[in-house]
């Protein structure tokens, strides 16, 4: 149901604007559905977009003082611009937010002078947290003395490819390449520290076993081999563009870079291939990792620093888990998470049963399942890819679900794996659309899942669709719109009606709290969902 602000006309309060050199109020009224941007532009407010309203700058901005309810949740472009600039809960992207109420704002850039301004500071540096990693090939100025020019520089960039990639296929952004070593940095545009480690790591993981492979050409082509140290920590950096006005490049400077670099060349001392800071391995929290504890002096500091080896040789879950990131779609994600779901509330049907096609196939074919097919197949595929190792049906499901968030621009959820047996548990049964409050609880109740973690789950339905509509705009963009449009109920065509269910959850006092607190602290949904996965899949354990 609409509310009164959208049938009988909009007022958009514009204040601070100057019209015959005196500071005003201007009032617009406008209709439901318009962005800030057009609604400026309609009317005559000269509002300010340096790239063209594609939400590439932050020229466009408005301070929001009154009726942020009245606005569309933050779609992906303007989360990621908004992430990745730092902006306050109440500065929104004209050229991104539609209006559906009454509201009150200010703009922010007023003419060209600022929009150089904000354009410029934006590019000055910036303080961010950072997982870093550096690289260096050991003792490579033999192999120049060795070989001829033509052979180091092909060599070289044979090796800067492999490593750039492993980089790169995790999120890495490569820094510079300096000589024979690398800088990179994991996380300019991510909120979650574990997450950056765990990139990094990877990285390293990923970059030994490339190693592998450029020594076996090595030793054939050259009867050669090289050795690389890598030094993982964690830490701020000063990062912005730098260097000469015609050639601009983002990078990172600061103490952690230093620290990073120094840990590398410990790893010589050492004779390890990968030493990690005590700080890394804090924010990773992966304990099984780690092999060996040094308390080392670090030149240009004072003191004793803890640092640690790791075993690259275990088998770990990162490897799976980038496998499944790189098969598994956006378009296929939500199904993935919805099958994560049916599998723990039935008991575990799914999984138990992956080895039997003829029970699979009936489990498909009752009506609540309708339309899990291809994420079934998914499963099954990966499962052939590492037919080898010991991961369970469970183990590459219920992983799959977390990456199926984090791939949708959802939260990192840490899950170690191998860690579930396939056998079948209890079940509680798959909720239907239409039970009552009582009943619907009642299943999550016997999970051991609180109302908390109930209503954190439900924002799983910000993503795909039922009855061949999508429930919010963004179906494979993970965020809280789901709780925005519950609390801020709107009708539209496009979208589909919200489920009996949705709608018991407003119902339970309890229950609506968290769907407001969800509805405007997307970040605190992401913790909560989070915590609520892992306790909702430690269930099949």
């Amino acid at each position: 149901m609409m509310n009164q602000a959208e049938t009988n006309g909009i007022e958009v309060l514009y204040v601070d604007e100057i019209y015959n050199n005196k500071r005003e109020t201007k009032i617009i009224k406008t209709t439901a559905g318009k962005t800030i941007l057009e609604i400026s532009l309609e009317n005559g407010i000269p509002h300010i977009h340096a790239c063209g309203g594609n939400a590439k700058c932050t020229t466009c901005r408005v301070w929001v003082y009154a009726g942020e309810e009245h606005l569309s949740p933050k779609n992906e472009l303007e989360e990621r611009l908004s992430k990745k600039k730092g902006f306050r809960r109440q500065e929104r992207l004209a050229c991104q937010t539609k209006v559906y109420g009454n509201i009150k704002i200010k703009r922010i850039v007023k003419d060209e002078v600022d929009s150089d301004i904000v354009l410029s500071y934006y590019r000055s540096g910036k303080e961010q947290a950072l997982a870093v990693l550096f690289a260096d090939i050991r003792d490579f100025t033999s192999f120049t003395e060795r070989h001829l020019a033509f052979d180091v520089v092909y060599v070289l960039n044979r090796f800067y490819k492999k490593m750039g990639d492993a980089i790169l296929n995790n999120e890495g952004y490569l820094d510079k390449f300096m000589g024979d070593g690398i800088l990179a940095l994991f996380g300019i545009d991510s909120w979650d520290n574990q997450k950056k480690c765990e990139n990094a790591f990877s990285s390293a993981i990923e970059m030994l076993k490339g190693l592998e492979e450029i020594n076996q050409y090595l030793k054939t082509n050259y009867d050669e081999e090289i050795r690389i140290g890598i030094g993982l920590h964690f830490g701020t950096v000063i990062i912005g563009d730098l260097g000469h006005p015609e050639k601009m490049q983002l990078t990172a400077i600061g103490d952690t870079i230093n620290y990073t670099s120094r840990l590398e060349k410990l790893t010589k001392q050492i004779q390890v291939p990968v030493l990690v800071s005590e700080e890394f391995a804090k924010v990773l929290n992966r304990p099984e990792i780690i092999e060996k504890e040094y308390v080392v002096q670090i030149r240009g500091k004072t003191g004793n620093y803890k640092v640690y080896s790791v075993n690259t040789q275990k088998k770990t879950y990162a490897s799976i888990r980038n496998l499944i990131k790189q098969h598994l779609s956006k378009s296929l994600a939500p199904s993935v998470l919805r099958l994560v779901f049916h599998d723990v509330m039935s008991g575990g049907s799914f999984t138990s049963n992956f080895h039997d096609d003829y029970n699979i196939e009936l489990e498909l074919k009752k009506p609540i399942n309708k339309n899990l097919e291809s994420s079934v197949d998914f499963i099954k595929k990966i499962k052939n890819l590492i037919k080898d190792e010991p991961y369970s049906y469970r183990d590459i499901l219920y992983l799959a679900g977390a990456v199926a968030v984090e791939i949708t621009r959802g939260p990192f959820i840490n899950i170690v794996v191998p860690m579930f047996s396939d056998r079948g548990f209890y079940e509680v049964g798959i909720p239907d659309e239409n039970e009552t409050f009582e009943s619907f609880y009642k299943k999550f109740q016997q999970l051991n899942l609180t109302k908390q973690d109930m209503v954190a789950l439900m924002g799983a339905h910000t993503l795909g669709k039922a009855n061949g509509k999508p429930f919010t705009e963004n179906l494979f963009t993970f965020n809280n719109e789901y709780f925005r449009r519950l609390i801020f109920y709107r009708d539209d065509p496009q979208l589909n009606s919200l489920l009996p269910t949705d709608k018991e959850l407003l119902k339970d006092k309890e229950c609506r709290k968290y769907v407001e607190i969800y509805a405007f602290s997307q970040e605190r949904f992401f913790k909560d969902f989070s915590e609520a996965y892992i306790k909702l899949i430690q269930f099949g354990y």
